[in-house]
């Protein structure tokens, strides 16, 4: 609703309902927030322009009081949203305040753990140098012990291979001395083979000639016997 504009078209400086007119829109505009406070200034232009172009003394008291309350209800209500903004700054003040304290004991606590975070990581930096020197020193000793293993292993395996290469050539030489000794041993029982055979022969004819013996023996007996009876049975023969 244009309130100036009705007060344009409605007011009438003669009219005995002007003054109850204005205070009704006084009413309107002391009601008012802060969105109708242009519109009170373009009220309070319009009645210092009718005061000056009133020629009744009646008007123009009746329009300086409705102006002085028009004036008073204006700056009530810009005092009011001033106080208004003033609360609602200062709640937002307090808010801040509020919020820089917490973000000032957070900071204090983030503090105090950044400092006890740093000085662990400057501890466990210390503790993780500590071992790796001692690991570093480890890996040196390990190191030179599995050199000092390679090089006694070296000589080792040369040894074994020293020792594999004697032993295959002693193999090599027992199974030539082998060989040679299974020839000779061959040579030997032929010669023994034929040995037997004529051991068997001279064997066989020893009991030929011991069974011949053996009878011109029991022949000559047998004859000694009957020239033994021959005798005794005729004596003038003797």
């Amino acid at each position: 609703m244009d309130t100036s504009a009705c007060l344009e078209n409605d007011f009438e400086p003669s009219s005995n309902i002007c003054k109850q007119r204005l205070e009704i829109r006084i009413s309107f505009y002391s009601n008012s927030d802060l969105a109708n406070i242009k519109k009170m200034k373009g009220v309070q232009a319009f009645l210092v322009l009718l005061i000056s172009s009133s020629t009744v003394a009646a008007d123009q008291d009746a329009c300086c009081y409705v102006a002085a309350g028009i004036v008073s209800d204006f700056s009530r209500v810009h005092l009011e949203s001033l106080d208004r903004v003033a609360q609602t700054a200062e709640a937002r003040y307090l808010q801040l305040q509020q919020s820089i304290q917490l973000a000032d004991s957070q900071r204090s606590v983030l503090s105090a753990r950044l400092a006890h975070t740093s000085q662990q990581c400057g501890t466990n930096f210390t503790a993780v140098t500590r071992e790796l020197s001692l690991l570093g020193d480890q890996l040196a000793d390990t190191t030179q012990q599995c050199k000092a293993n390679c090089t006694a292993t070296t000589d080792r395996l040369l040894v074994l291979g020293e020792r594999l290469a004697q032993t295959e050539q002693r193999r090599s030489d027992d199974a030539t001395n082998t060989q040679l000794m299974n020839s000779e041993m061959r040579a030997e029982l032929n010669q023994l083979q034929q040995a037997m055979e004529t051991q068997r022969d001279q064997i066989n004819q020893l009991q030929d000639a011991l069974a011949r013996l053996t009878l011109q023996c029991c022949l000559n007996k047998f004859v000694k016997r009957l020239l033994c009876i021959h005798s005794t049975t005729d004596p003038g023969k003797h």
